[in-house]
């Protein structure tokens, strides 16, 4: 009798943890990631619960739809804002980001640029309030339930003269789902990633606006992504050979040619229109 007892109270509590850890797991309020149409240029908007981060800013002329995006989405306050790197494409609104909005920290990679675009960026960031942290290591910290790390490639092993390959690498994890934003690392700024990290996400920014590098299958296989966005347009679409590598591995693919593209994570499970 003793031991029927205690197997029916180890029952009992085995089925009260599971469902102390679903109810946990329901209890998580909806994250979402917005990778705008603004053409061959990159401007992510990252809304978790309590907290707002942007990855890059789009080009000098996106400044106005990126703005809009904001305004109609009651933004007024970025928590972090991440250059990746700055090339106009991504760094070209930064100036308007930060004189329209409360950002509070701005993280950057570790190299000066000669630009119209980059003096701008800093000029505004120089007369704004928000914190200046410029990476020569990689970064961690979360907010929430929501982890993020930022790979900071070893600028000595970058064989392109392209700041391409210099660009942070950004990872979020939410729950049980997470998702990647790859900048625009071409070849060797992806076997730099691959030689430090690994590992399954399930959204995957594609690096550099879907042009085709030859190692993007060993970068497929390594985070085997179910949804992956591609931030391209019209006069710069993505490269066939990059959509056969992406439907060779099963990716669902949306393309921001089509429209801004709109996950969302309840930390269970991610979905994509």
């Amino acid at each position: 009798m003793k031991r029927l007892i205690s197997a029916i109270f180890a029952v009992i509590f085995a089925t009260a943890l599971l469902t102390s850890c679903t109810s946990d797991k329901k209890k998580l309020q909806v994250m979402s990631v917005d990778v705008l149409d603004i053409g061959k240029a990159d401007a992510i908007v990252i809304r978790l619960p309590q907290h707002v981060i942007m990855i890059d800013t789009g080009e000098n002329e996106n400044k106005k739809d990126v703005e809009s995006f904001m305004q109609q989405n009651n933004i007024d306050t970025i928590d972090d804002l991440i250059i990746t790197h700055f090339d106009d494409d991504h760094v070209g609104g930064a100036d308007k980001i930060l004189q329209n909005h409360t950002v509070k920290r701005v993280i950057m990679p570790d190299y000066p640029k000669d630009s119209k675009q980059y003096n701008e960026f800093i000029e505004a960031l120089g007369k704004s309030s928000a914190e200046s942290k410029i990476l020569d290591n990689n970064m961690s910290f979360s907010y929430g339930n929501a982890k993020i790390n930022i790979f900071v490639p070893d600028y000595s092993n970058v064989k392109s003269n392209d700041d391409n390959d210099m660009s942070l690498v950004t990872s979020l994890v939410y729950g049980d789902t997470s998702f990647l934003f790859a900048g625009d690392i071409q070849k060797s700024g992806i076997d730099n990633y691959l030689k430090h990290n690994s590992g399954h996400f399930d959204f995957l920014k594609v690096p550099h606006h879907g042009f085709y590098e030859k190692n993007i299958d060993e970068l497929l296989s390594s985070v085997t992504p179910e949804f992956a966005a591609v931030t391209c347009s019209d006069k710069y679409p993505a490269d066939e050979k990059l959509i056969k590598q992406l439907k060779a591995h099963n990716v669902k693919t949306f393309f921001t040619v089509d429209g801004t593209v709109h996950a969302q994570s309840d930390g269970r499970s991610v979905s994509v229109k």
